[in-house]
Parts: C-alpha cells; sequence; structure tokens
C-alpha cells in the first residue's frame, strides 16, 4: 500500500480535481489531502506579517508536517510549488512530485512584468520555481515545449532534470450546435472564456472584432472570471464602438451556465493571441475547451499547439496580430459545415487520445509505478 499525500487546496479547475479523483478512487493508495486553507500564493511569501501571524502560520502546518512524515510519496497540486508547506517537505528531503504547470517567476516578470528580472525579488521567486524541479523525484509538464521553455528561464539544464510529460486535462463537453454553419442563424457567433490575463491577448481579438464590424454580420461573446480584471477591456469595447457587437459575461465560475450557453449560440471558439513567448509557447485549456465542444477553433500559432496540431485539416491557426484574426475569422465564417465538421472530427479525435480524464489518468498511474519502484 503506498501512501501518498496530496499538497495544496483542492479546487475546481481540470487538473486538479480529476488529480484528486485519480488517486481516491485507487485501491492500492492510501490517500490523504488537507484542504482546510485556501490556495497559498506563494506571493504570501513577500507581504509583511506580525509575529502573531507567523505562529499561526507554523501551527497551521503541523497537521501537514505529520501527513509529509507518514507519506512515501508527496503530490504538488498544479500552481501551488510556492506554498510554505512545499518548503518544509523539501527540508526534509521527501519525494514530491510537483505538477509544474506554470513558472511564478515567469508570469510576474515576462507576462504582468510587475518586477524587474533583476530585482532581489526576483531572484527570490525564480529560486521558488527552481527549487520546486531541483528537489522533485519528478516534474511534470504540460508538453515538451513547456518544459524547454521553463527550464531556460529559470537556467535549469532540462537533460539533468527528471521529468515526463503529463498532458492537460480536459473534461468533456456537450456537443455544440454550430447553428450558423447550419443555415439556422444569420449572425456568427465568436465566443471567448479566460480570466484576463496577459497571456490570452483579449485586445487582439477585440481590435480584431473592430476591423471586421459592418465587414460582417458577427458577435463576440466574453466569458470572464473577473469584473475588476475586465474593466481595461470593457473600456477598449467603449473606444472602440463595438458595445453593439460585443457582450461580457463575467460569470465564468458558473460552469453549467457557461457550457449550455456555448452550446446554443457558439460557433466558433476563439484561443489566445498574446505577445509573450510564453503564449508563443504554451497549448491553452480554452483552446482544448472550444475542441471538446466541437466547434471550430481559431487560436494563434504556438509550439505546444503543433505538438498535437496541424493547423491544416483540424484548427485555424494564425498569427498573433489583429489583421491575421480579421483574415482568418472573415475565412472560417466563409466555410461549409461540411468542410468545419471534416476538421472539427479531427481535432476531436486528438481531444479523446491526448486529453481526456481517463488519458490523464492511464499516463499518471504510469508515472507513479515508476516512482513506486524506485520509494
Amino acid at each position: 500500500m503506498l501512501n501518498i499525500f496530496c499538497l495544496g487546496a483542492v479546487s475546481e479547475d481540470y487538473r486538479t480535481k480529476n488529480t484528486l479523483k485519480f488517486f481516491l478512487e485507487k485501491e492500492d493508495y492510501r490517500v490523504f489531502y488537507n484542504d482546510f486553507d485556501k490556495p497559498v500564493s506563494y506571493k504570501e511569501s513577500f507581504r509583511p506579517v506580525s509575529i502573531r501571524a507567523k505562529l499561526l502560520k507554523i501551527f497551521s502546518v503541523i497537521p501537514n508536517f505529520f501527513y509529509m512524515l507518514w507519506a512515501d510519496i508527496i503530490y504538488v497540486f498544479a500552481m501551488q510549488h510556492g506554498s510554505f508547506p512545499v518548503q518544509i517537505a523539501f527540508f526534509f528531503k521527501k519525494k514530491l512530485v510537483v505538477d509544474f504547470f506554470l513558472s511564478f517567476y515567469d508570469t510576474e516578470v515576462n507576462d504582468y512584468k510587475h518586477i524587474d528580472p533583476d530585482s532581489k525579488k526576483a531572484k527570490r521567486i525564480k529560486k521558488i520555481d527552481r527549487n520546486a524541479i531541483i528537489n522533485s523525484r519528478v516534474a511534470f509538464f504540460l508538453n515538451q515545449s513547456e518544459a524547454e521553455y521553463y527550464t531556460k528561464i529559470l537556467d535549469l539544464d532540462i537533460n539533468a532534470m527528471p521529468y515526463r510529460i503529463l498532458p492537460l486535462c480536459i473534461d468533456e463537453k456537450p456537443q455544440a450546435r454550430i447553428d450558423y454553419f447550419l443555415g439556422n442563424r444569420d449572425c456568427l457567433n465568436l465566443c471567448w472564456c479566460g480570466s484576463y490575463v496577459p497571456l490570452q491577448g483579449l485586445d487582439v481579438i477585440l481590435t480584431a472584432v473592430s476591423m471586421l464590424k459592418g465587414k460582417i454580420n458577427l458577435h463576440l461573446y466574453i466569458w470572464g472570471a473577473s469584473d475588476k480584471r475586465g474593466e481595461v477591456y470593457k473600456k477598449m469595447v467603449e473606444n472602440f464602438r463595438i458595445h453593439d457587437v460585443v457582450t461580457i459575461h463575467n460569470e465564468w465560475g458558473n460552469r453549467k451556465k457557461w457550457e449550455e450557453f456555448i452550446v446554443d449560440n457558439c460557433d466558433i471558439s476563439l484561443g489566445i493571441f498574446g505577445q509573450s513567448m510564453k503564449a508563443q509557447t504554451v497549448l491553452a485549456n480554452k483552446v482544448l475547451d472550444g475542441i471538446a465542444f466541437r466547434t471550430p477553433v481559431i487560436t494563434a500559432r504556438s509550439a505546444g499547439l503543433y505538438e498535437y496540431f496541424n493547423g491544416i485539416d483540424d484548427i485555424f491557426i494564425t498569427e498573433n496580430t489583429p489583421a491575421a484574426l480579421a483574415e482568418m475569422i472573415e475565412y472560417a465564417g466563409s466555410q461549409s459545415y461540411s468542410m468545419h465538421k471534416t476538421r472539427i472530427d479531427n481535432a476531436y479525435k486528438k481531444y479523446q487520445e491526448n486529453f481526456t480524464p481517463n488519458c490523464f489518468y492511464k499516463k499518471l498511474n504510469l508515472y507513479i509505478r515508476e516512482i513506486t519502484n524506485n520509494v
């Protein structure tokens, strides 16, 4: 019987939810997870706190300390490798499996540009990322392109790192009707969902829509996750005077409502169009969501994308500029239902072969077994 401690808050995101489900359903694993606290951000390390707060923090970790001693393997959930308990696990040289979903250093320095790369703060965050990979028995990356990208920016030799590729896990979805291509709707409905981070390039999408307004009959539906974060894009809509062809729903947290809307209204799903090196490297969740809904998908080219899709007979891949996106929307909107069905079927087959929960469980089981043989 293998003792596994899952470290990190349990959330509703696809990956964490399915990881925990996998462990709990395995009869030969004895699993424990402590989900009493909210997710612990690496940013907490840089905030001034009182002596009382520090003591409370230490006491809150005491249960985790015993679970770590008990565990054969500590599994660190995605985006949780910066938490205080993980640092303790490093200290005790425990066998760690780190799901390296993203780099905190890359996010702060290159995406948001909040921190100067030469600052002490940047170096401390970089150390958190580096330690997570260096001290793990194995680190999971979403694809080979991201593994190479993250290790390079963290000044690590990928050939010296113990890692495996554990692709994105996307829950299966009901099939969208894509009524525009069936001739049941005159307006081409574009749909985009996201958390308004720079990586996603929503500004490129809005600019492209402004270029197409009056040229083709279209409507963009945005499903965001925050009214506050969405303010800048709401202002863009007003400045471009496209408020009559753009609707913003900041209810992405309501997955049931979102899914029902996509099924009834979405004709084309839009991916990411950011300008950063990360945007040109990663394979985004929202691309696979669109494929899982069996809608046509348009997204900007990236190295991770080309590991699975060719952009010829599956999804539509273009440059990350407003002009290129506008041209691709116009092209895709003019194509027949039969052409779209062929591309949708091809993309969906690749989703079924690589990104379903069942695919995720099989790979995770294989990798845990590899580690088990060395525990």
